[in-house]
């Protein structure tokens, strides 16, 4: 074997080397990175060269050689941001977006969590790319298709008021009322008043004014009045009667009966409703009732809720470790939105790199496998954190002073090889 043969074994240990400092460097620069997984370069010995002599035959190395780099796939350290749309991945799988890069629109697969919303109320990644996963409709109810995930744009639908419960005292030393109740002097007559808002199927706030009338000891009239310009043809600043009943308490002042002659009513523009009032329980067969009382003391409302709200514009979300996303808006209500993909490669380390910390699937990567988090083996989602590098630093200057000093052997064997050739040389002087 020539010493130049040396000199090219020498050659192949500091190439080898450069890619593996390279590497090292990427990983310390990526070291901030959300969700960046460090690799590492794989090394192996060249084909070696069979020899014959004096003791037979023997085979001699051609020196190292590159054979790829292996991504490091353990888990990074969760870090709490605080921010509502940033999200972790604890276990395994990716966040699948959909983007394009150079040209290609397609499927793309990150552990960087930085989402955030769009102006069209969609969950994207810094670079635009949209987060993937299963929207929900207006009832609430998963899709099974794939799709973008736009949040911030519902609005939650109205809802028309159907039931009002309504629990009440009434004073039992209030005068009887002898005059019937004119709904145009309501004042006059009535030992006791309270208002409620209802919605009607638009989502429009309608505010009722209900009176109360002695009629005889223990017996009450309510009559509930509407102002007449919320129905067709009506008239502002003239009340009208939408509905009325009666209410009979026993002499321990708990409520026994209460009837309700009308219970339907149509707003102007709006469907026809119907809506039930409830005074309370009725006098159980123990005696010992609930709801209204007839008690002496100050007429006082003790309960009042209506089942109806308004139309509800977006406020805020909140994303559970199942990666179900849900909203809360300005009428109250909370509704189910959507759920966060995950996937799963059988070999996720044949993934390929865009840049922008996305991968792309590959035919050795296997097709990627699509479900909800904290299900079929995928990890769980933590809202309001991000998953950190998982680069460790003290690992990575280790291996950068033994590929220095590999690096610097390496070059110590042409130097040494170059030695011996000028020996060589020197023989003809």
């Amino acid at each position: 074997m020539s010493v130049y043969s040396s000199m090219y074994i020498g050659m192949s240990g500091m190439i080898s080397n450069e890619h593996a400092i390279t590497t090292i460097g990427n990983n310390i620069a990526n070291m901030n990175t959300v969700g960046y997984k460090g690799s590492r370069w794989q090394f192996a010995d060249m084909l070696s060269h069979s020899m014959v002599g004096p003791a037979g035959s023997y085979q001699v190395g051609q020196g190292a050689m590159v054979t790829g780099s292996q991504r490091l796939f353990n888990q990074g350290a969760l870090l709490g941001t605080g921010v509502s749309t940033d999200m972790a991945v604890a276990g395994p799988g990716y966040f699948v977006t959909k983007g394009s890069v150079a040209g290609v629109e397609s499927d793309f697969y990150t552990r960087n969590g930085q989402f955030n919303l769009d102006k069209e109320g969609f969950m994207v990644a810094p670079e635009g790319f949209r987060l993937q996963g299963f929207p929900a409709d207006a009832q609430g109810n998963l899709q099974s298709g794939l799709g973008d995930l736009q949040v911030g744009a519902v609005v939650a639908p109205p809802k028309e008021s159907t039931a009002i419960k309504m629990n009440v005292n009434l004073d039992a030393q209030a005068e009887i009322q002898t005059e019937a109740f004119d709904p145009a002097n309501p004042e006059a007559t009535a030992s006791f008043s309270t208002s409620v808002t209802i919605y009607d199927s638009l989502g429009n706030g309608h505010q009722t004014d209900v009176y109360f009338v002695k009629t005889g000891e223990g017996e009450f009239e309510y009559h509930v009045l509407a102002d007449s310009a919320e129905f067709e043809g009506g008239t502002a600043g003239e009340e009208v009667e939408i509905s009325s009943g009666t209410l009979s308490f026993n002499t321990d002042g708990q409520l026994e009966s209460e009837t309700q002659d009308n219970t339907t009513v149509q707003f102007s523009g709006a469907d026809s409703q119907d809506i039930t009032i409830d005074f309370g329980d009725a006098l159980s067969d123990d005696g010992d009732g609930s709801g209204s009382t007839n008690y002496g003391g100050e007429s006082t409302v003790d309960f009042l809720e209506q089942d109806g709200y308004s139309v509800g514009q977006f406020q805020f979300l909140q994303i559970k470790q199942d990666g179900t996303i849900e909203g809360t808006f300005s009428n109250g209500e909370v509704l189910l939105l959507g759920q966060v993909a995950l996937a799963l490669f059988k070999n996720e380390s044949d993934l390929r790199g865009v840049g922008q910390n996305m991968l792309q699937e590959t035919q050795l990567s296997g097709t990627p496998l699509i479900g909800g988090a904290d299900s079929g083996g995928r990890g769980e989602i933590f809202a309001g954190a991000l998953e950190q590098s998982n680069v460790d630093l003290t690992n990575e200057f280790t291996q950068m002073i033994i590929s220095q000093r590999g690096y610097q052997a390496s070059s110590k064997i042409i130097s040494t090889a170059d030695q011996m050739l000028m020996e060589t040389l020197n023989l003809k002087r």
